[in-house]
This record gives C-alpha cells, structure tokens and sequence, in this order.
C-alpha cells in the first residue's frame, strides 16, 4: 500500500496541460473549489452590469473603478495582514478618514504642496497607530477595546480640522431701533 492509496490529495500532478486538468477535476472532486467561486461571481457581477449598461466594461469605466478601488484596496490589504495576526483594527476606516482630512485641509486650506500634504496624512496615521499599538503591547489591554476607542474617538476628532471657520461677529443693533420684546 502506498502513501497515494491512503491520501490521493499526496499524488503529484503530472507535468503539462494534462496534468494540471487531471489535478483541477480531482481537487474539484474532493470539494477544494480555491478561488473558483470567487472568479466565476465576478464574472457573472460583471455580466449583470455589462446588461444593465453597455458602457460598464469600457476601458475608461474599468479604469474608474481601479482608481476608486486603489485606496479601499490598500486599507484592506493591511485590514487582512492585521486580521492574520489574529488580532482586529476597529478604527481603521475611522482613523483614514481623519488622516485624509488632515492631507485636504493641509493642501486645499493651507496650501501646502501635495507631497508635504500626503507626507503629513500618512504620519498622522502613524502617529496615531503607534499611540494605539502602544496602549495594546505596554499594557496588553486588548485590541478590540483600543481600536474600538479609537474608532469613537477619530470620528470625532475627524469633525475638527473639517469645520467651517466660525462666522464674523456681527455688531448689535442699536438699541431701540428694530427689537421687538
């Protein structure tokens, strides 16, 4: 008895074409479906909207839909490497937003050049990630009730570099001249 009869997920596939189709079919027979459903919702998502509006896969609109998803995408990313270490960032979407706000009211109000703008978004974001971590590795308060924190806590801070300046005060009328009691 060999080691293939006991575990047929141990035979090596044969080299070529054949062999990656025999693999495909025998790994497709024990359920290991990999990222085939993953391929075939996206191709058929894609259809749906390609029916809904002929102009979806068009280059200009594909390439739309990767400029939107660049950002999403890096978070995720980071999200995901966060997630495998078995831990979990409950301020992430909260925290980019207040470093984004940070990078437009830098560039846009102050006038700072973009570069500088980005460079000081992306160390806001590392400032306050670093205050996180520390509240997590020093005194191992978990990272749930941190993030969670922190999440209430950008949102709001968030609000503040994004207000409109306060309005001139206006001088009170004189007295007696148009005041109803």
């Amino acid at each position: 008895m060999t080691v293939s009869d006991l575990d047929p997920r141990l035979v090596g596939d044969q080299p070529g074409l054949a062999g990656a189709w025999a693999g495909f079919r025998r790994r497709l027979a024990q359920g290991e479906l990999g990222t085939l459903p993953v391929i075939v919702g996206i191709a058929v998502i894609w259809a749906i909207f390609w029916l809904a509006n002929d102009r979806f896969l068009t280059p200009g609109n594909l390439t739309n839909l990767l400029l939107q998803l660049a950002g999403v995408g890096t978070i995720s990313v980071g999200v995901v490497l966060v997630l495998l270490l078995g831990e979990i960032d409950l301020s992430v979407g909260a925290l980019s937003g207040f470093a984004a706000a940070v990078m437009a009211v830098l560039n846009v109000k102050q006038g700072w050049p973009g570069w500088m703008a980005i460079l000081a978004g992306l160390a806001t974001g590392a400032i306050i990630g670093a205050f996180q971590g520390f509240w997590v590795t020093r005194f191992r308060i978990p990272a749930f009730v941190v993030t969670l924190a922190g999440l209430l806590a950008w949102m709001l801070v968030r609000l503040f570099p994004l207000r409109p300046p306060a309005p001139a005060a206006e001088e009170p009328p004189p007295a007696g001249l148009g005041l109803r009691l």
